[in-house]
């Protein structure tokens, strides 16, 4: 599977056995957002005056405005403010990704730093989470597509012989 930064994918972990019935409506809602062409992407932050993040598009699909909020920064950024005054600007914070199924790789769930898609290069293999997938400029309809492998098992790229 090619994307348009020109990166070939090799493997997309699944995630079918391991989200909830919620968590698994929450990545489909995520999924149809990031294709939707509301969210304006935009590179660093989850959100800033250019738009948001793949992680900041999920974010703003489950503030709640009691627990979470978006809170107003420098330069037109924005940060996720939680109750205990705990700023999050390029990351998720622990309730969104529990949320999701993304915290703590034992119990049937995953962390986001251990949900990596398998990428290669011109003579390498490397390891991308998405957020680093949404730095180096791949685009969020291409971002949803491997959520969408992730959700309908994954996918290994063919081995060549």
């Amino acid at each position: 599977m090619k994307l348009s930064t020109g990166a070939e994918i090799l493997v997309i972990p699944s995630v079918k056995d391991i989200l909830t019935k919620d968590q698994k409506a929450i990545w489909e809602r995520w999924i149809v957002a990031l294709r939707s062409g509301k969210y304006q992407q935009a590179r660093r932050d989850l959100c800033n005056a250019s738009g948001f993040s793949c992680l900041g598009v999920v974010a703003d699909l489950l503030i709640d405005g009691d627990r979470l909020q978006w809170s107003p920064m420098h330069h037109g950024s924005k940060s996720l403010l939680t109750r205990d005054n705990v700023t999050y600007v390029s990351c998720l914070p622990p309730e969104i990704s529990r949320k999701l199924g993304i915290v703590g790789f034992g119990k049937k769930s995953l962390h986001e730093n251990d949900f990596h898609i398998v990428t290669a290069g011109s003579e390498n293999y490397e390891r991308i989470t998405l957020q680093q997938l949404n730095e180096h400029g791949v685009k969020f309809v291409e971002i949803a597509s491997i959520l969408e492998w992730a959700l309908e098992g994954g996918y290994v790229a063919p081995s060549e012989k």
